[in-house]
Parts: C-alpha cells; structure tokens; sequence
C-alpha cells in the first residue's frame, strides 16, 4: 500500500468552492492524518516517492506536472488530467521524454465537479 506523507495546497485560486475550502482540507488531512503541508511543489518533491494531483481544476495541472516531471518523480492525475487536449498531450509527451511516469484518471469531471482539493 501507499501512504501520503506530504502534500503542497494546490487548488485554483478563481474557483470559489476550491479556495474557499483549500486551508481547511489541509489542516484536516495534516491533523487528523500527520501529513505535513508543503510550501510549494519542489519541496512536496523532496519529501515523496510519487505526487498525486487531485485538484478539480485542469487548468493548473500542466505547469504543476511540468514541475514535478522535472523532479523525475512518478504523477497520477485525477481527473480532469487537463483543460485541453493539448495540455493532455504535453503532460504524457513531458513524462514520455522524461522517462517518468505519468497517468490520469478518465471519466467527466470539471471545475464544477465536487472534490476536496490538497
């Protein structure tokens, strides 16, 4: 099994339902869970043997794989894994080169969708 050790808040800053409820998950998870909450993605890198993306939000999740490809470690990404195909292609293609490996969860989902962001 896995165990989540470290997360960085993440989430949208133009999503009200997202930065609303972004600090409240994260003393959660960090109380009731002893997961240590991380300044910024480099650091949640440092600490980790693979990241796992679950904001709701597709827009930000490029430049958050970029980063943590860079860092050569595994990523799964929730769904949406991107806003656009494009940003889709990157991601798989940035992972691809990299030799690291990055998935994502399919199915609907969208700034609108319910979820808990960390």
């Amino acid at each position: 099994g896995a165990r989540i050790v470290a997360a960085y808040k993440g989430g949208s800053k133009d999503i009200e339902s997202s930065y609303s409820r972004v600090d409240k998950y994260a003393a959660e998870v960090a109380e009731k869970y002893g997961v240590e909450i991380v300044p910024d993605i480099a650091t949640l890198c440092s600490k980790v043997d693979a990241v796992l993306i679950e904001s709701l939000d597709g827009r930000p999740h490029p430049e958050q794989a970029r980063q943590v490809i860079a860092a050569k470690e595994p990523v799964f990404i929730d769904k949406p894994l991107a806003d656009t195909l494009e940003d889709a292609r990157e991601i798989a293609g940035r992972g691809a080169a990299g030799g690291v490996a990055a998935a994502g969860g399919v199915g609907g989902g969208g700034a609108d969708a319910e979820s808990g962001t960390v």
